[in-house]
């Protein structure tokens, strides 16, 4: 699915992009394909919407015992937004952490270089009482 969404990324924009799957094995259970799905498509969006990008970057990978999900471009970058201000207009933002935390996990936005976003999404290999996701 996911392979999907970058291919329909890249014939709606133009925009080049890069998938680099690091666990190739990985089955996730139904409901959290759902939720990395939604968060990785909605990271496209506004690099569609926002970022004036030429390239873009899908990273899954895993990490001190965490799935580590990366969405980067190199477009104009952002203003800090932490979605604690009521979103600001940011709904996507505050959405996609929802998201992450159903996952037990976060999001974190930051600068991806001298210019672009990167969009960390981290989540337990288990959910936080260590049982496996449902």
């Amino acid at each position: 699915a996911l392979q999907s969404a970058g291919a329909s990324f890249v014939q709606r924009t133009g925009v080049e992009f890069e998938l680099v799957n690091e666990w190739p094995d990985l089955h996730l259970p139904a409901a959290q394909q759902i939720e990395v799905f939604h968060i990785v498509q909605e990271a496209l969006a506004n690099i569609s919407r926002h970022a004036r990008a030429t390239q873009a970057r899908l990273t899954l990978a895993c990490r001190s015992g965490d799935y580590v999900i990366v969405v980067e471009d190199d477009g104009v970058g952002f203003a800090s937004h932490d979605g604690t201000d009521g979103n600001g207009g940011h709904y996507g933002i505050a959405i996609m952490r929802e998201r992450a935390r159903r996952l037990g996990g976060n999001v974190e936005l930051k600068a991806a270089g001298p210019t672009g976003t990167r969009l960390e999404l981290t989540f337990p290999i288990t959910t936080p009482s260590g049982e496996a996701f449902p």
